[in-house]
């Protein structure tokens, strides 16, 4: 994977080495969403191929979607609100679990190749009787879904809108940060692999970890100062994100709910959001000093 260039940029480095290579472009909006930045992709030796990337993205929206199912059902029970909807609220919550059940069971034994005979071995020490109280069940339950759809706001919904803000202060650099190109070669490059590599961080792209294998220690170890530039860029990103939406649904909260300590928490998380852009836009003008000096050397 190629992060950084265009899709013609990257075509531009193979067409003079290595043919018969598949090109996979991601615009900025999806790479982010995708998770193609984070330090676990980067530092993988070979990357899923691009339908399997997706999987991350619809799990999550089918369990945002049985939170929210879920919880109107519970508000029907609770505070009397949609009493003539509560039996289709029961069809919609039972099948959409049902379904985002089924369909992680099956996305973890397609990524891992085998499901764990027993799911909770990983876990011997916790105490798993306590789920056995309904009204405990019922509370993990709660808790596990309200961070499904904060998951699902976050990096669905808010994290687009502050890249999208952000994107105009860094003046484009960050949209250019963020552009994927996934290769996918038909036999083994060899010592053509490491041309077009040494081709493509002169051009000031951000080369995965499957690259290292055809470059040269120097070089490598050029590709992951690179790496690490821009997983500080993505964790950046991601803090500025959190504390940002933090921010907003504390505001929100207080103008609903009178607590003392809503002045505290937005002065903190307004507080780590300044940071959290004064770091991002510094790592990008770190990054940026960097691939530009390495490409007129």
């Amino acid at each position: 994977m190629v992060l950084g260039l265009s899709l013609e940029g990257v075509k531009g480095a193979f067409q003079a080495q290595v043919s018969g290579v598949k090109l996979s472009y991601f615009p900025p909006l999806l790479s982010l969403a995708l998770g193609l930045g984070a330090a676990k992709m980067l530092e993988l030796p070979e990357i899923p191929r691009r339908r399997l990337m997706y999987t991350g993205i619809v799990l999550l929206s089918l369990w945002a979607a049985t939170s929210v199912a879920f919880f109107a059902l519970v508000a029907s029970w609770l505070l009397g609100i949609f009493v003539d909807l509560r039996l289709i609220l029961t069809v919609v919550a039972v099948t959409l679990g049902l379904i985002a059940l089924a369909s992680t069971i099956y996305a973890a034994s397609r990524t891992r190749g085998r499901l764990s005979r027993d799911l909770l071995e990983d876990w011997p020490y916790f105490p798993w009787d306590f789920l056995l109280v309904p009204e405990a069940a019922l509370a993990v339950l709660a808790i596990a879904l309200f961070f499904l759809i904060a998951a699902f706001v976050l990096l669905v919904l808010w994290l687009p809108l502050i890249f999208l803000a952000l994107n105009i202060l860094s003046l484009g650099e960050l949209r250019r940060t963020y552009r994927a190109v996934l290769v996918e070669a038909v036999e083994e490059m060899g010592l053509r692999g490491r041309e077009v590599g040494k081709e493509l961080l002169r051009m000031g792209g951000t080369l995965s970890a499957g690259w290292d294998r055809y470059l040269e220690s120097q070089e490598s170890g050029y590709a992951r100062k690179l790496r690490r530039a821009h997983v500080r860029v993505h964790h950046a990103l991601l803090f500025l994100a959190l504390s940002s939406l933090l921010l907003a649904a504390s505001a929100a909260a207080s103008r609903t709910v009178q607590w003392d300590g809503f002045g505290v928490l937005n002065l903190v998380a307004g507080g780590a959001a300044i940071l959290s852009v004064v770091g991002l836009l510094w790592t990008l003008y770190r990054r940026r000093s960097i691939r530009l000096s390495t490409f007129l050397r």
